[in-house]
């Protein structure tokens, strides 16, 4: 029994994640659909955290298997994130909780569990990505967390990557996207039906932005909007409503807002 796998593993099937910054904010979306066993349900996938927000693509569940009792449920962990965290926060003391106190790292310390799990990230080449916004007076953080399994090491590894650190974007807006992105990239590289989609469902602020011209907030986050909504429309069966969306604004709170289509 000690060779058995401890672990039963749930995935948030086909998860969106979607953000776009400009110079007055950043807004990050998330759609909420998840499978459990084969039963579809529904998740918030993004959390607010004062003046920040996280989304998170990958393993939602963790259970014993002799029991079936629940060892880790992303919504729950990230719900207590707070409670650890100093007062001075941003993007960069998230990103640094997830990598050192991540609840993989101690339920994926036995070898067996984590050749098991190595495997299941094959399709994607990680377990799971969080991706963390911020925003203050002096800066625009956009920053994402990749936790992945290297056998050969022995170890649970996380990567944390930088999108955006500082006063603005280098150009009229920064992009990033984790999961189902294809009919989102490809609305964004200007083909067919995807990219007309987004100018009418945008009603022509989608070609605005791309061509560099000046958006609003409010414009922004209907474009990440009808941008997860594009993904769904293609993916029904692994991507779905409602579409929550969160933007942020310098000395304002956090704005959350969910759409069913």
């Amino acid at each position: 029994m000690r060779n058995a796998l401890r672990y039963q593993m749930n995935m948030h099937c086909g998860t969106t994640l979607f953000s776009l910054v400009s110079n007055d904010g950043i807004v990050i979306g998330a759609d909420s659909m998840i499978d459990y066993d084969g039963q579809t349900g529904k998740f918030r996938k993004l959390q607010v955290i004062r003046n920040a927000v996280i989304a998170c693509e990958g393993i939602g569940v963790i259970n014993k298997r002799e029991t079936g009792k629940t060892v880790y449920r992303v919504d729950q962990w990230m719900a207590k994130i707070e409670s650890n965290l100093p007062v001075e926060l941003n993007a960069a003391t998230i990103a640094n909780h997830i990598q050192k106190r991540h609840p993989f790292i101690r339920l994926f310390r036995h070898k067996k569990e984590r050749e098991h799990f190595y495997h299941q990230q094959f399709t994607k080449g990680y377990l799971t990505d969080f991706l963390i916004g911020s925003i203050s007076q002096a800066q625009m953080s956009l920053l994402q967390v990749r936790v992945s399994v290297d056998v050969e090491e022995r170890r649970l590894k996380s990567t944390i990557t930088t999108h955006l650190d500082g006063l603005a974007p280098p150009g009229s807006f920064v992009r990033y996207g984790a999961g189902r992105m294809a009919e989102i990239n490809n609305a964004f590289g200007g083909n067919g039906d995807a990219y007309q989609n987004m100018l009418v469902g945008t009603n022509g602020n989608f070609k605005r932005l791309i061509e560099g011209e000046k958006v609003s907030l409010d414009e922004l986050c209907n474009i990440v909007r009808c941008a997860i909504s594009l993904e769904a429309k293609a993916n029904p069966e692994t991507v779905g409503p409602p579409f929550v969306i969160a933007t942020l604004q310098p000395s304002k709170p956090v704005a959350v807002a969910s759409y069913n289509e």
